[in-house]
C-alpha cells in the first residue's frame, strides 16, 4: 500500500513538472521576429496606417535599425523573437522594420518618397535601434532610442504608449512608479 501510494505521488509530481515546463516553454516560446513582430510592407507608411485603422490597431511602431547593430541583434533575439511581445505588439500595433542603409523607397506620411536611409536621415535617425510610434493620423507620438533589454520592459513601453502616460510623465519615471495595473501579482 505504501509503495503504491509512492508510486501515486511520483507520477502526480511528474505530471505537474510536466505542465510547468509545458506553460513556461509556451510563455517564453521563440519566434522569428521577422516573420511574428514585423508586417511586410509596401513602403507606403498612409497605406499602412489605413490598414492600422482597418486592423483596430492604435497606430505605427517603426523600428529603425541595421544589419551590423549590435544593439539591434540583442533586440531581436531577446526581446521581438519572445511570442508573448509578438502578440500583445500585433493586436495594438502595426510595426515595421526600416533599414537606416537601405535603399527601400519609403513614402512618408507627407507622400514624399525617398530612400529608407533618407527616410532615416530625414526624420533625424541618429543611432539604433530607435522605435517611433505613430499614431493614426501620423503624428510621431513617443520616441525610444536605444535597446530593450528585456521583454518585460518592452510590455511596459507598449502599455506606456497605448495607455497615453507619454502624455503625463516620462517613461523612466513610469518604470519607477508602475501603476498597480502594472505591478506583477505574486504568488
Amino acid at each position: 500500500m505504501l509503495m503504491k501510494n509512492h508510486f501515486k505521488t511520483i507520477l502526480l509530481s511528474l505530471l505537474i513538472l510536466t505542465v510547468v515546463v509545458t506553460v513556461q516553454t509556451q510563455a517564453y516560446e521563440k519566434r522569428d521576429p521577422r516573420e511574428y513582430f514585423f508586417s511586410d510592407t509596401f513602403g507606403d507608411l498612409n497605406e499602412e496606417l489605413e490598414l492600422a485603422k482597418e486592423q483596430g490597431k492604435q497606430g505605427l511602431l517603426l523600428f529603425f535599425e541595421f544589419d551590423g547593430c549590435p544593439f539591434c541583434h540583442l533586440m531581436l533575439t531577446h526581446v521581438l523573437n519572445e511570442k508573448n511581445v509578438q502578440q500583445w505588439y500585433q493586436q495594438h500595433f502595426l510595426s515595421l522594420a526600416i533599414d537606416i542603409h537601405g535603399d527601400v523607397e519609403i513614402t512618408d506620411f507627407d507622400g514624399t518618397v525617398a530612400a529608407s536611409k533618407n527616410y532615416a536621415n530625414k526624420i533625424n535617425i541618429q543611432s539604433t535601434p530607435t522605435i517611433i510610434f505613430f499614431d493614426l493620423n501620423g503624428t510621431e507620438i513617443y520616441r525610444k532610442v536605444g535597446s530593450m533589454k528585456n521583454p518585460d520592459d518592452f510590455l511596459l513601453l507598449g502599455e506606456y504608449v497605448k495607455n497615453h502616460y507619454y502624455k503625463k510623465m516620462s517613461f523612466k519615471y513610469f518604470l519607477k512608479n508602475l501603476p498597480p495595473q502594472f505591478l506583477k501579482k505574486s504568488g
